[in-house]
């Protein structure tokens, strides 16, 4: 049966550690599991939480917004978009295809960090 929790983290260094420390605590008396067998679904692979969870080996899997749209009637009987929904969905698209989508690769600390300021300098010029 699966473990079923809600928290919602802010996109910050403590927000990131608690994120953690949750994966962590869904199963502290298993000395098998490990918090890298949960893989997180997201709908934007771009983000600075992404890229600090995949600092830390977290695999991460990128859900398509379209995706996540088509799936939203199947699952809701209205089409409303709602954070917490929109977690239930995409963890039920990933529970539903386990092979569909494939997590992120890893890449090297500079490569991560060249990405995070890219990003960071594009957001700084739509502003």
């Amino acid at each position: 049966m699966p473990v079923r929790s809600a928290l919602r983290v802010e996109e910050t260094a403590e927000g990131v550690a608690q994120f953690i420390d949750a994966l962590r605590d869904l199963n502290r008396t298993s000395h098998r599991f490990s918090r890298r067998q949960v893989h997180v679904g997201i709908e934007d692979g771009s983000r600075l939480l992404v890229a600090e969870l995949r600092r830390l080996r977290q695999p991460v899997v990128v859900i398509p917004p379209a995706v996540t749209a088509r799936h939203r009637g199947r699952f809701a009987p209205a089409i409303s978009k709602a954070d917490r929904t929109d977690a239930a969905l995409i963890a039920n698209i990933l529970r539903g295809a386990p092979g569909r989508f494939r997590r992120m690769p890893d890449t090297t600390d500079s490569a991560s960090a060249l990405a995070v300021l890219a990003r960071s300098q594009q957001d700084a010029a739509r502003r």
